[in-house]
């Protein structure tokens, strides 16, 4: 498994050590056996909700699934060539390798950004919500060259390294109604070689 967000820099975190924790945002919320570690690690906002995302899937926290568990954040303006690598590089790393991936569409931009770039905003989460609905990694490594938005491009790039080269059917859960634009939550399912399946 692993958990990959935009942040500041590009870093692997100990799993041994990463904890979750929204208090550099301003929330006192914090949870995970990592704190007691010798070098507690707290983790960016965006492995932070994945991690949270993660934890509200399993009965319990024994530390046992943590263990197994690749804490990976991506520099907001890291290249697209960086994004691949990184991507292929945790594709790599076992036979089968699930990742939760902390994207962005136009959510991060200001209320005045938006008045002005509304039409800019719309093409670029359409564009987004598509490649994601379709399991497209090809289409989702190349959103956002207009400049929309910054902080959601670089884990999308990483997805699509790591996808590349399979087929995949993908699930749109939210994000096609109005009320959720800018939100996405989607599900990639990989799909064996010489399976029909429309992209």
């Amino acid at each position: 498994m692993a958990i990959v967000g935009g942040d500041d820099l590009t870093r692997s975190f100990d799993p041994a050590a990463a904890y979750p924790s929204l208090f550099a945002s301003g929330i006192r919320w914090r949870a995970g056996w990592g704190q007691a570690a010798e070098e507690p690690q707290p983790l960016p906002l965006s492995l932070s909700l994945g991690e949270r995302l993660l934890m509200s899937t399993r009965a319990g926290d024994t530390g046992m699934i943590v263990a197994n568990v690749a804490f990976e954040s991506i520099d907001f303006d890291a290249s697209p060539e960086d994004c691949a690598a990184l991507g292929r590089d945790l594709a790599g790393r076992a036979e089968r390798v699930a990742m939760i991936v902390m994207g962005e569409g136009s959510t991060c931009m200001t209320a005045s950004d938006r008045a002005r770039r509304t039409t800019e905003a719309d093409v670029y989460d359409k564009a987004v919500m598509r490649a994601l609905e379709h399991g497209d990694y090809d289409a989702l490594g190349r959103v956002g060259g207009n400049s929309v938005t910054t902080t959601g491009q670089a884990p999308w790039r990483v997805l699509a390294g790591a996808a590349a080269g399979h087929r995949f059917e993908g699930r749109l859960h939210a994000g096609a109604r109005r009320r959720d634009r800018g939100y996405f939550v989607a599900s990639w399912t990989r799909r064996p070689f010489g399976t029909n399946v429309d992209r």
